[in-house]
């Protein structure tokens, strides 16, 4: 190819680039069907919560999956899968907020045809398991490696569970059960008000009326052969125990006591401090410590001040102290 044709051909291709470009800088002009805002809003919200639960889960599983692979010589791990942990104390997830409800004349209110069963871990059970767990962590155990399911072995609807709980209680309630679809359709309605308005917060959002309309429970009985677990503590009789629980009176004291609360990521820190200061073990981390509360990347310490707030509330006391490595 001559020089000339080189340059015409280059220069034809410059062109075309050209052209390329400014086709591309302007606006494009499409049909579209209308989209109303709450609509997109509720997509958009829909998509956000249903990537929060898989992101969740996904976390969870990638957690586990990470620490069971750390197995080794050098240490020998397991992991312990619990179902609803409830127990004395609970104030803040399953029992509190039911109870507290039920207390402003709210009825417990039930997802579905009632079929639904889930697993629930008394506190005393959940323990029991975790010890089992760990006294067998040692070389050429079966228990290395591998993830435990330790639960009450009496899946059980969840209003049901509320019900039995609120009842002895002595607390009157009623319960409503309302079918699956009619859930969602409130739980939506709920939702766009919320999110046009401001308020009031959803009482009932779809991702909690997806999880209370789907079976969660699963069989004990791999725990049973390895850990040698059972449960200590029936469902009826941690229901008991945890109704019995909410009856304390929470009585003010008139001069402001102390309950320090010192948090400790291992449980070995506190219990040296306590046994060496003689401090008993009803005064520092009456709750456990950051571990047996749960440690939240990020989040500890509002973890652990916020169960001692609560700790001070029920015991009618106005002092405390929470410690947290810098």
């Amino acid at each position: 190819m001559s020089r000339k044709c080189e340059k015409h051909a280059k220069a034809e291709n410059l062109e075309r680039v050209l052209s390329a470009l400014n086709d591309r800088a302007e606006p494009r002009r499409f049909q579209a069907r209308p989209v109303r805002g709450n609509e997109v809003n509720r997509q958009r919200r829909q998509s956000q919560e249903a990537a929060m639960l898989a992101q969740a889960r996904a976390g969870m599983a990638v957690a586990e999956r990470v620490a069971l692979a750390a197995n080794g010589a050098r240490m020998r791990t397991c992991a312990i899968r619990p179902g609803g942990i409830y127990g004395p104390g609970e104030r803040k997830t399953l029992i509190g907020p039911v109870v507290a409800s039920i207390r402003q004349g709210m009825p417990v209110i039930g997802f579905g045809d009632g079929s639904t069963r889930l697993d629930y871990t008394y506190i005393d059970n959940l323990i029991d398991g975790q010890l089992r767990a760990a006294e067998r962590l040692v070389p050429g155990s079966p228990v290395c490696g591998n993830a435990y399911f330790v639960t009450d072995d009496q899946p059980i609807n969840p209003a049901e569970f509320s019900v039995r709980l609120v009842r002895l209680m002595g607390l009157g309630t009623t319960a409503r059960r309302i079918p699956q679809r009619i859930a969602m359709a409130m739980a939506k309605g709920s939702e766009l008000a919320f999110e046009r308005f401001g308020k009031p917060k959803p009482q009932i959002t779809e991702v909690g009326v997806n999880l209370c309309t789907k079976d969660n429970f699963f069989s004990i009985a791999k725990a049973r052969r390895d850990l040698g677990y059972a449960p200590q503590v029936t469902l009826e009789e941690g229901l008991r125990r945890t109704a019995e629980d909410g009856f304390r009176p929470r009585v003010r004291a008139r001069t402001p006591q102390h309950v320090p609360s010192l948090a400790s990521l291992f449980s070995a820190v506190p219990l040296r401090l306590m046994d060496t200061l003689s401090i008993p073990h009803d005064r520092i981390n009456v709750n456990g410590g950051a571990i047996a509360m749960g440690h939240p990347l990020g989040a500890s310490g509002a973890m652990i001040a916020g169960t001692l707030i609560d700790e001070l509330e029920r015991r009618g006391m106005g002092l405390g102290m929470v410690t947290l490595c810098a």
